[in-house]
């Protein structure tokens, strides 16, 4: 059986692909493509090829110069076996049979070369034939989307704006504990050479502009279901309102509260304009991996003239200014879809602060 390990990365699209995995797996099955999505943990592969280093002594003393085995601590160890053990039965029962093994876990991406050693060398005990695969996208509109999901998860300092957030990246100053790095591909390149399969999510080089009809024709099959789209990003009209709670109540406001207001301002921003970085702030971005951008176009993608294929973004779209009448329409706008009951921890929490 031959295995496709789909390694992220993270906002470019692994939820969907995961999701469709998820809602097709009968349908996958019946063409000969098996996927554990959602019976394996989400570091089960990772966790069983550490097992594989401690068992070997080869790869253990590669993964020493990273990572000492010998400090685990118990419960890290029992869990590291028990992934080995779940692992290892779903894999070989598997292995015998023909067709395609796929799995998708974005946090594979990140793996040092010695981890990828490991993993690789823990995948081959099962399959013949092993092929990794990353999508990768525009780095502005990178940005652009990470700053909505951070934003969403309020672990941003909720003093810095958009346009400041994006200078930071410029100044390749990220404190936020992600950073898109283009140069990881040529890690994976070097410990796997021709099995690393990269691919665009620019929609002139996805099959049919799809990112899951590209997925799909990868594995060799149809689409089947498509999944549902993704939850929405924040509308520009949303996106300071948004930052008006993270700022005001910090970690205060009711979990369930934030959770249900932010989810409508999600839906109602379905076919509004979304946040853009401008022609000015995409130059200043671009620059900052322009060499890495070509080094991978002369590498993976010779006969494109981009890797990414160049936008026009005008003066962008910037977040709303939050005025005190757009503020107080949120407000109106979100107890009318909570009820008074369901907005009333927003108004107490407001008053403690």
């Amino acid at each position: 059986m031959k295995a496709v390990i789909h390694i992220g990365m993270a906002k470019v699209g692994s939820t969907s692909i995961q999701t469709w995995l998820n809602l097709n797996r009968d349908n996958l099955r019946k063409v000969g493509v098996h996927s554990l999505q959602e019976e394996l943990p989400r570091r089960g592969l990772w966790n069983a090829s550490l097992h594989l280093a401690m068992r070997e002594i080869g790869v253990e003393q590669l993964m020493a110069n990273l990572w000492p085995i010998n400090d685990f601590g118990d419960e890290k160890k029992r869990m590291i076996e028990e992934h080995w053990n779940l692992v290892d039965a779903k894999l070989r029962k598997l292995s015998g049979e023909p067709g395609v093994f796929v799995y998708s876990a974005e946090n594979i991406y990140g793996l040092q070369d010695i981890r990828i050693i490991a993993l690789d060398k823990m995948l081959s005990l099962f399959f013949q034939e092993i092929t990794y695969m990353v999508y990768i996208r525009d780095t502005v509109d990178h940005y652009v989307s990470r700053y909505s999901e951070k934003l969403r998860l309020n672990v941003l300092d909720p003093v810095i704006s958009f346009s400041k957030i994006l200078e930071k990246f410029v100044e390749e100053i990220y404190p936020y504990g992600y950073k898109y790095s283009l140069e990881r591909i040529f890690v994976w390149d070097k410990v796997i050479g021709d099995r690393l399969m990269v691919r665009l999510l620019e929609s002139d080089f996805l099959l049919n502009g799809n990112l899951i009809d590209d997925f799909a024709s990868v594995l060799g099959v149809d689409t089947f279901i498509e999944p549902e789209k993704m939850r929405e990003s924040f509308a520009a009209e949303y996106i300071e309102y948004v930052r008006f709670l993270n700022s005001e109540f910090g970690e205060s406001l009711p979990k369930d509260i934030r959770r249900n207001a932010l989810e409508i301002l999600s839906s109602e921003s379905a076919g509004k304009p979304k946040l853009s970085a401008s022609d000015a702030q995409a130059v200043a971005i671009q620059a900052t991996n322009r060499h890495l951008e070509e080094k991978i176009r002369k590498k993976f993608f010779p006969d494109r003239s981009f890797l990414f294929s160049p936008k026009r973004r005008g003066d962008g779209v910037a977040p709303a200014t939050l005025t005190e009448r757009r503020k107080a329409a949120i407000q109106t706008h979100l107890r009318e879809k909570m009820g008074a009951a369901g907005w009333e921890p927003y108004d107490l929490a407001r008053h403690d602060n």
